[in-house]
């Protein structure tokens, strides 16, 4: 596709930014370019360009991507895997494709 190769794709759980509505599985591919993740009903995609990355750590046993939406406005949101182990890959993985377009 348009975004180049997958480098990484698995199911997250995504901590719901509105209130109420706790942790929610959903299917994310990584690429060099984007971060891509589909909602619950699989027919909307949302994407998440490297660029618009500001930071990406793990906390306890969740990886912390902070962004910045089409607005600007920089946000946490806590995203997990179904162990501490697939949730630091994930991390790793972000934090290279995260390395290849600040340096590009």
């Amino acid at each position: 596709g348009a975004l180049g190769e997958v480098l990484k794709q698995g199911e997250l759980e995504k901590f719901a930014t509105s209130a109420f509505r706790g942790w929610q599985r959903r299917t994310f591919n990584l690429h060099k370019s984007a971060l891509v993740y589909f909602t619950d009903k699989q027919d909307s995609v949302k994407m998440v360009p490297m660029n618009s990355i500001e930071d990406v750590r793990v906390v306890n046993d969740a990886m912390h991507l902070t962004w910045r939406d089409s607005n600007g406005k920089a946000q946490v949101h806590r995203l997990r895997a179904t162990c501490w182990e697939e949730t630091e890959a994930w991390a790793k993985a972000v934090k290279t494709a995260w390395g290849y377009s600040s340096s590009e």
